[in-house]
């Protein structure tokens, strides 16, 4: 059986203001390619309400350090009250976001993450 050792335990992050979805998408993609890490989508969840869209987005991705180890990040974004705005920058108009942004940060080692210690002691 898997053991789980956190090296980061629920770190938070909360704005509220102009963002661009596209580009923290884009950005964490690239971050977690960047480092070597295998993308892990656990969970992408869009629901629209009259104060504007609901997202909610889990990711685990993950990096094998052994045969034994292996290194997982859990990102999970949620996007409160999303409207997409018009802003107006250097004179020229680009979309944006505007809402709540709220990103918990986990990180830890998953130790015998194929059995193998367990049917092999």
């Amino acid at each position: 059986m898997a053991e789980i050792y956190f090296v980061v335990k629920k770190e938070t992050l909360n704005f509220e203001g102009l963002f661009s979805v596209h580009e923290l998408y884009t950005t964490i993609d690239q971050w977690f390619k960047d480092k070597g890490y295998d993308k892990n989508e656990v969970k992408n969840e869009e629901i629209v309400t009259k104060e504007g869209k609901y997202v909610e987005l889990l990711l685990e991705p993950w990096k094998k350090m052994t045969d034994y180890l292996k290194n997982v990040i859990r990102l999970h974004i949620r996007i409160y009250n999303c409207k997409e705005v018009t802003v107006e920058i250097d004179k020229h108009k680009v979309k944006m976001n505007k809402g709540r942004l709220q990103i918990e940060t986990e990180g830890f080692l998953l130790a015998d993450y194929e059995d193998r210690w367990d049917q092999h002691p």
